[in-house]
């Protein structure tokens, strides 16, 4: 599920019948056995507001490959419920404070991959049309945007091999 571009790109358009159309159906029937009665298919347990480690980078690919699933191979209900149910888990208890700011969950140091679930956010807005994930995803950029590296970039802030620093596959 975690790439589900490749789902897009590569493989339907390769092998675009229906053995791997029910070999998808079955696969994503058996993932959504995996949820939690919050809502979670990632691997940690998230009922705690702030979490820790990789698992937003796993449920930001969890949304990922659910929603080309759903716009490229089968428009099941089940499926659109178990993306928000997912999402759910992060426009609820992240956000300004009180809540916890998504610059500060995640596991480096400059928590930048904490904001890469905005892209999700944005696909499951455009499915729905609900305005909880256009305003989280407009959050998300004005509270990442700041600590974001860009050519325009002021003299007093870092450049991008600081922030590449605890990612083990960091430009050397």
């Amino acid at each position: 599920m975690g790439q589900g571009g490749a789902l897009r790109q590569h493989v339907l358009p390769l092998h675009p019948g229906p053995e791997l159309k029910e070999i998808l159906r079955n696969t994503v029937a058996d993932l959504l056995t995996t949820r939690r009665a919050n809502g979670s298919i990632a691997a940690p347990n998230c009922q705690a507001a702030r979490w820790s480690g990789g698992d937003l980078w796993e449920r930001k690919y969890v949304l990922l490959g659910l929603e080309e699933y759903y716009a490229n191979v089968e428009r099941d209900p089940a499926v659109l419920q178990a993306m928000i149910d997912e999402a759910g888990l992060h426009h609820r208890p992240g956000g300004p404070p009180p809540k916890v700011r998504i610059v500060e969950q995640g596991w480096s140091p400059n928590h930048l991959e904490s904001s890469t679930i905005l892209e999700p956010m944005m696909r499951l807005y455009n499915l729905t049309g609900q305005a909880k994930y256009l305003q989280f995803a407009t959050y998300i950029v004005e509270e990442a945007a700041p600590r974001a590296t860009t050519s325009s970039r002021m003299p007093s802030q870092p450049g991008p091999r600081k922030h590449w620093r605890p990612y083990p596959k960091r430009m050397r």
